[in-house]
């Protein structure tokens, strides 16, 4: 059933590429695509910064970077809450090691902990790929057809228990 269907959507598809309703069905697709793909994960561009400035009113305590990947977005968090700290977290250890250099540089120790860690609801090891050339890709399934892809065990850590204060 499932190939009649794709069948039948190449044809119309084909019939109709010049339409305004298939060119705007395209657009939409392609945005999913690059969404599900992880495209377009620039902080400038992306709107994320953007976003600390207009939530600056609430003035947060305490943030969690899940995927903290360079630190771009705990950077930025750390100048808009001055009396913030961060725990930022990130499982590809390469990609760790560039942010905690980062973080060593900007000196903010005292607001920002650090772990090589992702977070789960179950604690232990799981199978990821490393993207090399684009870590920002990180992810747990094959899905950047063209990349450069290095497979690692990640370590990943129950959520509740991470932040507990001992």
């Amino acid at each position: 059933m499932l190939g009649s269907l794709q069948s039948h959507a190449r044809s119309f598809i084909c019939a109709k590429r010049r339409s305004v309703a298939v060119k705007v069905l395209h657009r939409v697709t392609s945005f999913v695509e690059a969404a599900y793909s992880n495209v377009g994960a620039s902080f400038e561009a992306n709107g994320e910064r953007s976003l600390l400035q207009n939530l600056r009113p609430a003035e947060f305590r305490v943030v969690l970077d899940v995927g903290a990947n360079f630190g771009d977005w705990s950077a930025e968090a750390l100048a808009v809450w001055p009396n913030c700290h961060i725990h930022g977290f990130e499982v590809a250890p390469r990609t760790f090691e560039r942010l905690s250099a980062r973080f060593r540089e900007l000196d903010t120790k005292a607001r920002a902990s650090l772990s090589c860690l992702g977070l789960s609801d179950e604690s232990g090891a799981y199978e990821m790929l490393y993207y090399p050339d684009h870590p920002e890709l990180t992810c747990d399934t094959p899905r950047h057809a063209g990349y450069t892809a290095i497979p690692f065990e990640a370590q990943f850590g129950k959520r509740g228990r991470l932040l507990r204060r001992e």
